[in-house]
């Protein structure tokens, strides 16, 4: 049962991530701007991506998950909302805008795997993590179907709405979790006897 909830929870928060990560395919041909514009907005947020993989993998090994996964949602959903406001007043800063979504998005990936790896059985841990991948594959149709039936920035708003709505509710149940001794951190780590060879 607490694998079914940490697996719910981590999925619900990742097709959020999702929808955010297809957004731009799914808007762009109703922004009305140029195919170099669309493609330098692609361009920077991917090159942002992986770059904050990188760092956030650094910091996700020193920074507890809940932190940095709520704080990721809720960051991506601000920087979300920013980029349509700021395409009428600035080009460069809706990239700038775009480019942090992607970087705040590179927070959640490697936090997640890692509270569903401390807390859950293998097997259990397999499943989770089938589930929220399997989340990322509605994340795209989610996007789409959106653009399909409402303008363009209420997508973005929709989005960054789901992203800290997110952010709030992982934030709250994980810490719900953490209490009812559902979710701990770090039980991989060596015990300090074993580490010092006693």
């Amino acid at each position: 049962m607490n694998a079914i909830c940490i697996g719910v929870l981590c999925s619900l928060s990742y097709l959020a991530v999702y929808y955010a990560r297809n957004l731009l395919s799914a808007i762009s041909p109703h922004m009305g701007e140029s195919k170099e514009y669309i493609g330098t907005l692609s361009s920077v947020y991917f090159a942002v991506y992986a770059v904050g993989q990188l760092i956030n993998g650094y910091l996700g090994n020193r920074v507890k998950a809940k932190y940095m996964i709520s704080l990721g949602l809720f960051l991506a959903g601000i920087a979300n909302l920013l980029f349509p406001i700021l395409i009428p007043v600035s080009k460069f800063g809706a990239i700038i805008a775009y480019g942090a979504t992607g970087f705040f998005l590179s927070m959640i990936y490697g936090p997640m795997t890692k509270i569903v790896a401390e807390n859950t059985e293998l097997v259990y841990a397999t499943r989770c993590t089938l589930g929220y991948q399997f989340s990322s594959f509605i994340g795209a149709p989610m996007a789409g179907v959106m653009a399909s039936v409402i303008v363009w920035q209420g997508v973005v708003y929709s989005c960054s709405a789901f992203l800290t709505g997110m952010a709030v509710v992982f934030f709250i149940v994980c810490t719900g979790f953490e209490r009812k001794g559902v979710v701990s951190y770090n039980q991989f780590d060596t015990p300090k006897e074993e580490k010092k060879g006693g």
